[in-house]
């Protein structure tokens, strides 16, 4: 037993050799699938080092996979994390590995890489920098822009003053792409204050309820339990609030709405 451990032991690392060289054979043949190539990198991660996987995802994306989202953004991984002892050349190398990878990638798949590029420059780039490509994330394809506008609003409440916020909200929420969590993010840092502007928080739920009035019933219900609990809210506008709502939601929606009202006055009187 104790031999066949010690045989297998020596044949392993054969193996690793031979897997690694079949997979350089069918690199060079335009052999690789996106999921041996994702293997593959894996392997590597266990059996090589950095550098050994800064060529291989270095010929993945110049090869076949140059178009490939997960095969680029494991190769951003690679460059971010590699031990390259210069950080200006690091970063440099970064930064232009992160623009051919969005020059190459389809838009519409490109949102990994543009939550990989924000996230690596909110922790390695001055926020000028950081919100300029915020600035340019918005303006890209719907797939792209409608989750980058709320990851904006909530990197801003973070770094910004609350006026700086709300001026930045204001000039996303008048055109799409929208979401309901963009409107969420936006009342949430409303709230998060210490004195809540209502009007404002009022005003983001009207908006929302506007576009996404049709099917959200969560959110209608958000709205009358904001107008209904919080401490500055307005318990006068839940009926206007609850007939809005009726009037507004598709027919398919509406007996799942009133089952949620019934249950929401239900459990308030209770507490009451």
């Amino acid at each position: 037993m104790v031999e066949e451990k010690a045989a297998a032991k020596k044949l392993r690392p054969r193996r690793i050799e031979a897997a690694h060289s079949t997979f350089r054979a069918a690199l060079a043949h335009n052999a690789v699938t996106e999921e041996s190539a994702s293997f593959w990198i894996k392997l590597a991660q266990l059996t090589r080092d950095s550098s050994y996987l800064l060529t291989l995802t270095s010929d993945l994306v110049n090869g076949d996979f140059k178009r490939n989202v997960s095969i680029w953004r494991e190769r951003l991984l690679q460059v971010a994390t590699s031990e390259i002892d210069d950080e200006d050349e690091k970063t440099r190398m970064c930064e232009a590995e992160m623009d051919r990878a969005l020059s190459l990638v389809p838009a519409k798949e490109s949102l990994p890489l543009w939550n990989f590029a924000l996230e690596w420059n909110v922790i390695n780039q001055p926020m000028d920098k950081v919100q300029a490509l915020f600035e340019k994330s918005v303006t890209q394809t719907p797939e792209v822009a409608g989750p980058c506008k709320t990851a904006y609003l909530k990197w801003a409440s973070l770094h910004l003053d609350v006026k700086a916020v709300r001026k930045i909200f204001k000039k996303l929420s008048v055109s799409q792409p929208l979401s309901v969590e963009f409107f969420r993010t936006y009342v949430d840092i409303e709230n998060s204050q210490v004195n809540p502007s209502m009007k404002r928080i009022h005003a983001a739920f009207d908006s929302a309820v506007s576009y996404f009035g049709s099917t959200d019933t969560d959110l209608w219900m958000d709205y009358l339990r904001l107008a209904s609990l919080h401490p500055m809210g307005c318990p006068e506008k839940v009926g206007q609030i609850y007939f809005k709502a009726k009037n507004q939601l598709d027919d398919q929606h509406i007996e799942r709405f009133i089952a949620q009202y019934t249950l929401f006055q239900a459990g308030h009187s209770a507490t009451s």
